[in-house]
């Protein structure tokens, strides 16, 4: 996952200026986020079809959605074919979820880190939290 994270600036680049997908060098950054980006998409395509699956095996509440992905099954199942949400509009309206989410939750761990890093009080406050939480629960 990192791999797409890190090659995101290369793919912008390309993106801005198409004709540089063919100078060497600054085209491998763009495929291998190319790459990883269709195993995502490839994921998702597949939870979709394992959602549809259990929608209709298990007669679910259609009323209330278990998850972002069903409402998004059920809005396709509502809607004429000719316009509004399709699969694969799902299929992409996940992925840029789920890639937001990772570089927040990146972004929120390594600026923990860091604090904590160059607050030694604050890093004994969260080990403390911590070996309490799990003496608790075990």
């Amino acid at each position: 996952m990192h791999k797409v994270v890190d090659g995101l600036g290369s793919g912008q680049i390309i993106s801005v200026f198409p004709f540089l997908r063919f100078v060497p060098g600054i085209n491998s950054g763009f495929k291998e986020v190319l790459k990883q980006s269709t195993k995502i998409q490839e994921v998702v395509w597949d939870e979709i079809t394992r959602h549809r699956e259990n929608l209709d095996r298990e007669n679910l509440d259609r009323e209330n959605p278990r998850d972002f992905l069903d409402f998004c099954l059920l809005e396709v199942e509502k809607q004429e074919k000719v316009e509004g949400l399709t699969e694969e509009n799902a299929v992409y309206v996940a992925m840029e979820l789920f890639m937001a989410g990772i570089g927040k939750t990146t972004n929120t761990l390594l600026w923990s880190l860091m604090y904590m890093t160059l607050n030694p009080d604050i890093q004994n406050k969260v080990l403390f939290s911590i070996k309490c939480y799990f003496c608790y629960t075990m």
